[in-house]
């Protein structure tokens, strides 16, 4: 491998990480004390999207212990942004939705990724966009494939796939 190649590689890399963490900070100033961490808004994104669902079924889209999930919600629930409610054929099993609070938050979360995502994308061409798109999906692939031939962690590949057709 030459060096330049090599060299850029590790810029991507770390451009990656930077870009990360400015999208964060940036997020952060703006959203202020309406402000949910990650996790929180994955789940609340999952819940209205597939509710309602049940603890097992989220901890597995989330690749999460149905303990970490708990906490998740535990906190949610506490907050007024999800509701449960006791499955009709099960009473052991119980099902996750959103509350009138939580169906607004996520309207708003979405609102503001949506113009995030619309003002961060006119300083690209559609050509540098389609080519950043098919970057993507080709190191998502290239990781895929890794899980698949090493027949490591096969759960976890089946878990992203349940997550693109989610979200």
């Amino acid at each position: 491998m030459s060096k330049d190649r090599e060299q850029l590689i590790q810029e991507f890399f770390s451009n990656f990480a930077i870009l990360k963490r400015q999208a964060a900070l940036n997020f952060f100033q703006v959203a202020g004390k309406d402000w949910l961490p990650p996790s929180q808004s994955e789940l609340l994104h999952l819940v209205n999207k597939k509710q309602p669902l049940n603890l097992k079924e989220l901890a597995d889209l989330m690749q999460l212990t149905p303990g970490a999930v708990t906490q998740l919600v535990d906190s949610l629930v506490q907050s007024g942004y999800l509701k449960r409610t006791n499955d009709k054929s099960d009473r052991r099993v119980q099902l996750l939705s959103l509350s009138k609070k939580g169906s607004e938050k996520v309207s708003k979360m979405k609102s503001y990724h949506h113009q995030r995502a619309l003002e961060m994308a006119k300083v690209l061409t559609d050509n540098e966009l389609q080519t950043m798109h098919t970057i993507q999906k080709k190191m998502i692939d290239y990781y895929s494939n890794r899980q698949k031939d090493t027949g490591k962690n096969t759960s976890s590949l089946n878990q992203v796939s349940k997550l693109r057709k989610v979200l």
